[in-house]
């Protein structure tokens, strides 16, 4: 090997011994998301308030400790990560922690990101995930009846909180703003803003009986309805029978608004230009006394969800199981002893005086609730559902 050669080699060792030195290793995990434990706010944040602050925590939450407990045992099983060589999984009490604050808040995932120093790639995969886990885990708790005397027990409900009867609950709708999906066209709603539809029955303590969610905001609200399982389920209710003091059988009916069709199993009040007395008056007075249930069920999941309220980031697949996570945990706190004043304390609600009738407004309604209500507007009205409201209407005159 000749002095020039030797030279080069000396030059070459030289040069990757320069780049070597100058590189840095690669890092699997930034610093910044190292310090999750210690200094994220799931982590920190929820242990000073179970240990410290045991009332913070039930106002931060809105549920008590042991339901949360609860809610994490259950769902612990279908989002539970495994650790690998290079990368520590996120555990699944983060990762529900996280996603009760975005249901709680709406926060974008970099805001997550920055107070639970999880990436927000990672956030945006397992938030679906814990919602879709939390609507499996919860299924018991939105049910509708599948026999007769159970929709028999929901209108007794009815009959004694309301003084309605052969009510088997409220029906209601609001659209779900959200980004402009693939074939965005079909999901433009009346006010020409991109939405799914979120469709509930509410039953007499204002939980949820049946919902349905994910319809593009272009179908009607009557289609939905008409599509839905709700409607099939109709065939299941007790057979009509006399309303109290009354000879005429008459059905077991859901009570609704003017975005819906008159039918025998859909009541509505009459219209503006429909009311000629005092019957009529009566009438929708009755109706509308009574529709503060899901009027407060929507009320209530919107101020407690304020992901609802703003236009949500995602597919429509995962804006419906986004939906529907906030349904089911708003019945399984409703549901609960240890939770229910949490989450609806006393005063958030309506409610109404048993002697005089009169309606005490709840504290929800000074939040502004967000929620796209359904479009209004005239509707075919069959003859059947015609004559069930005059039988109604007689029985709401004697």
């Amino acid at each position: 090997m000749d002095s020039a050669d030797e030279e080069e080699l000396l030059f070459l060792n030289a040069s990757i011994a320069f780049i070597q030195q100058r590189r840095k290793p690669r890092l699997w995990v930034r610093n910044f998301f190292k310090k999750r434990e210690t200094h994220g706010v799931c982590s920190s944040l929820y242990n000073d308030l179970v240990i410290h602050d045991a009332v913070g925590f039930k106002n931060t939450l809105r549920m008590s400790p042991e339901d949360l407990e609860i809610l994490l045992q259950k769902v612990s099983p279908k989002i539970t990560k495994h650790d690998t060589n290079f990368r520590q999984a996120i555990s699944p009490k983060d990762q529900l922690l996280v996603t009760l604050r975005y249901l709680a808040t709406g926060d974008t995932y970099t805001a997550l990101m920055l107070i639970s120093r999880i990436s927000k790639t990672k956030i945006s995969v397992f938030v679906p995930e814990v919602c879709k886990a939390i609507v499996q885990v919860l299924a018991d708790y939105v049910k509708m009846p599948t026999t007769a005397d159970g929709w028999e027990e929901v209108a007794q409900n009815f009959k004694i909180k309301w003084n309605l009867p052969h009510c088997i609950g409220h029906l209601d709708g609001r659209h779900i703003e959200m980004i402009r999906p693939k074939n965005g066209n079909d999901y433009i709603n009346y006010r020409k803003n991109y939405s799914i539809v979120l469709l509930g029955l509410v039953d007499a303590n204002y939980n949820f009986l049946y919902v349905d969610v994910g319809t593009p905001g272009k179908i009607s609200d009557s289609e939905v309805f008409n599509n839905s399982n709700l409607c099939r389920s109709l065939q299941n209710l007790p057979q009509p029978k006399p309303l109290p003091g009354r000879t005429q059988p008459s059905p077991y009916v859901i009570i609704a608004d003017d975005a819906f069709a008159l039918s025998k199993h859909l009541l509505k009040p009459y219209s503006y230009y429909q009311v000629n007395g005092h019957a009529e008056k009566m009438f929708n007075y009755r109706l509308n006394r009574s529709r503060v249930v899901v009027e407060n069920a929507f009320g209530i999941l919107s101020a407690r969800f304020k992901v609802l309220r703003q236009s949500i980031l995602v597919s429509p697949t995962k804006a419906s199981t986004i939906v529907l996570a906030c349904v089911y945990l708003h019945n399984f706190l409703r549901k609960s002893e240890r939770s229910v004043y949490l989450y609806t304390p006393p005063g958030s609600l309506d409610e109404m005086n048993p002697v005089s009738g009169e309606i005490s407004l709840g504290t929800w309604r000074d939040k502004n609730q967000g929620m796209i209500l359904l479009q209004m507007g005239p509707s075919l009205d069959c003859p059947e559902g015609v004559a069930v409201r005059e039988e109604f209407k007689a029985f709401f005159m004697t």
